[in-house]
C-alpha cells in the first residue's frame, strides 16, 4: 500500500502537495480526482433448458452458464471530510454487453480505507488515498452476476479549506483594489469639479450658441430628447493650442436626466460637440451616430424614416419652446436692477 507520507507518491497534479498531504493526513476536507480502469466478467446463467439470450452479438445458451470480459475506462471525483467521504463516479465500457454509468456515493473514512454505498444500494469497501482509488464490486440480478475491479490514480487533489482561503484573501485584494480605484476617481472628479468651479462663466452669447447647437444637434437623437432651457453653469475650458475656445455646460433630457456637452467656437460658432455618453470625439453638429443593421452594416432604412419625421416635428417644437425660453432671459437681462 502506497504511504501518504511520501511526497514521491503524490501526482503531478496536485498543487501544493505538502498541504494537500498534511491536510488529508489530518481529516481535513479535500477533494481528489482519479482517472483508471475497469475489468471484470459478466456471469449468465438460466436453468431453463432451450433457453437463448442474444447479449450484443453473442448468442448465448443459457441452459448453463457464460462468462464474458468486460473491460472499460473510470472516473472517480471524491471528497475527504474528516471522516466523511462523497463523490461521483463513471464507468464507461468498451463491450456492447455491458453499458457502464454513473453515480453518486458516501460513506466514512478512516486512514486509507472507505466504507461506501452508492445511489443503487451497493456497498464496497475501497482503497482511498491521495495516490489511488480502488475497490471491487459484485453485483447479482436476475439470470446475471457482474464482477469488477475498479483502479484509479489521482490525477488532481486541491486543499479545500486552504483553497477557500486563498480564494477569501483573493476577493479581498480585488475588493481593495476596486475601492482604490474608486478613491482615486472620487479624488479625479473632485478635482476636476474644483477646476470647473474656478473657470470664468461663459459670455451670454457664448451659452446662447452654446444651446442652439445642442437643440439643433439633438433632431438628430434617436432616443433622447433634450428639455429647451435647460442648460446652466456654462464654463469657458483652459485655451487650447488650435486657438479654438470650449465652452462646458449641463443640461437636461427626457424630462429632467442630467448630461453635460462641451463645445468649440470659433469666432462664436459651433464648430463641433462632445457629448457625457460619447466621449470618444468632438463631432460636428446634427451628425449623431445612426444605429447600424447587423446584418449589412448600413444604416437602418426605418430608422432613417423615423428620424425625418422626429426632426422635422421637434424642430417645430425646440424652435418655439426655445424662443420662447430667450424671451424670458431677455426680459430679465433687460430689466432695472
Amino acid at each position: 500500500m502506497a504511504s501518504i507520507l511520501s511526497l514521491a507518491l503524490i501526482p503531478a497534479g496536485v498543487a501544493n502537495a505538502q498541504t494537500v498531504q498534511a491536510a488529508f493526513a489530518k481529516g481535513g476536507r479535500v477533494s481528489v480526482v482519479y482517472d483508471g480502469g475497469m475489468s471484470g466478467t459478466l456471469t449468465v446463467q438460466d436453468r431453463r433448458n432451450g433457453a437463448q439470450l442474444q447479449l450484443g452479438g453473442i448468442n448465448l445458451n443459457l441452459a448453463g452458464s457464460r462468462q464474458i470480459p468486460i473491460s472499460g475506462g473510470y472516473h472517480a471525483e471524491v471528497v475527504y471530510d474528516g471522516s466523511t467521504v462523497r463523490g461521483t463516479d463513471a464507468l464507461t465500457s468498451n463491450s456492447d454487453v455491458f453499458t457502464g454509468g454513473t453515480s453518486t456515493f458516501y460513506g466514512t473514512r478512516s486512514g486509507e480505507v472507505c466504507d461506501i454505498v452508492d445511489n443503487f444500494g451497493h456497498q464496497f469497501r475501497a482503497t482511498c488515498s491521495l495516490t489511488r482509488f480502488e475497490y471491487e464490486q459484485d453485483d447479482s440480478g436476475p439470470g446475471s452476476r457482474t464482477v469488477m475491479r475498479l483502479a484509479a490514480v489521482a490525477t488532481s487533489a486541491v486543499d479545500l479549506v486552504e483553497q477557500d482561503r486563498i480564494n477569501q484573501q483573493a476577493q479581498l485584494a480585488a475588493q481593495r483594489q476596486r475601492e482604490a480605484e474608486q478613491a482615486m476617481a472620487a479624488q479625479e472628479e473632485a478635482a476636476f469639479q474644483a477646476m470647473l468651479a474656478s473657470r470664468p462663466a461663459a459670455s451670454r452669447s457664448q451659452t446662447t450658441a452654446l444651446e442652439q447647437a445642442i437643440a439643433q444637434d439633438s433632431q438628430s437623437w434617436l432616443f433622447n430628447r433634450f428639455d429647451p432651457g435647460s442648460v446652466n453653469s456654462v464654463v469657458v475650458m483652459p485655451a487650447s493650442n488650435d486657438g479654438l475656445v470650449t465652452v462646458r455646460g449641463n443640461y437636461s433630457f427626457n424630462g429632467g436626466a442630467p448630461g453635460w456637452v462641451e463645445a468649440r467656437l470659433q469666432a462664436g460658432v459651433v464648430q463641433c460637440v462632445v457629448y457625457w455618453d460619447f466621449q470618444d470625439s468632438c463631432r460636428p453638429v446634427m451628425s449623431a451616430p445612426a444605429p447600424r443593421d447587423q446584418a449589412s452594416g448600413e444604416t437602418s432604412t426605418a430608422y432613417q424614416s423615423q428620424r425625418e419625421a422626429e426632426q422635422e416635428f421637434y424642430r417645430r417644437q425646440t424652435e418655439e419652446e426655445i424662443a420662447n425660453t430667450y424671451n424670458r432671459r431677455n426680459n430679465i437681462y433687460n430689466s432695472p436692477e
